[in-house]
């Protein structure tokens, strides 16, 4: 997982970013925020999703959304890179699958998913079930509608 570190602040508006792959060693974090010019200990920093991180990561940081709402630190981060490097291929996608259907993306509740993935069954055939679910309500709600206003059926509804 590749972020970006950026100073945040009044004087950090054309701060260049500073890439680290995660996970990543203590010294290499902190290589990374000299590097960024951030002081040691300082938490006035943002975090960005590189744009060859996974979409979780994206949304999780703000980068689908186009505004940071939430920015963890580079230490939860670095955990969750150590987590996710644990899972085998299938516990990835789906982690994956568990942020897209949960409402909340805090990192916190990103890492106790990983621990909890047994919860979660990834079916990687199923595909389409939206449209199919979506039609099934549409031609639920015509019936409903028809019988409501007491209309004649269109003819391809009479069998």
């Amino acid at each position: 997982m590749r972020i970006i570190i950026k100073p945040s602040g009044p004087k950090s508006h054309n701060a260049r970013g500073v890439e680290l792959t995660l996970p990543a060693s203590k010294a290499e974090m902190l290589d990374a925020l000299d590097q960024a010019k951030i002081p040691y200990g300082s938490s006035e920093y943002l975090l960005e999703a590189h744009r060859d991180s996974p979409d979780y990561v994206k949304k999780m940081l703000g980068g689908l959304l186009g505004s940071v709402v939430y920015n963890p630190s580079l230490a939860e981060m670095n955990h969750l890179a150590e987590r996710i490097e644990q899972l085998s291929e299938y516990e990835q996608y789906t982690l994956e699958g568990v942020i897209k259907i949960r409402d909340s993306c805090r990192i916190e509740d990103i890492i106790n998913a990983t621990h909890n993935l047994q919860r979660y069954s990834f079916y990687p055939d199923v595909v389409g079930i939206d449209v199919r679910i979506a039609f099934i309500c549409f031609f639920l709600a015509l019936v409903v509608l028809l019988n409501r206003r007491r209309c004649a059926a269109p003819a391809f509804l009479k069998s």
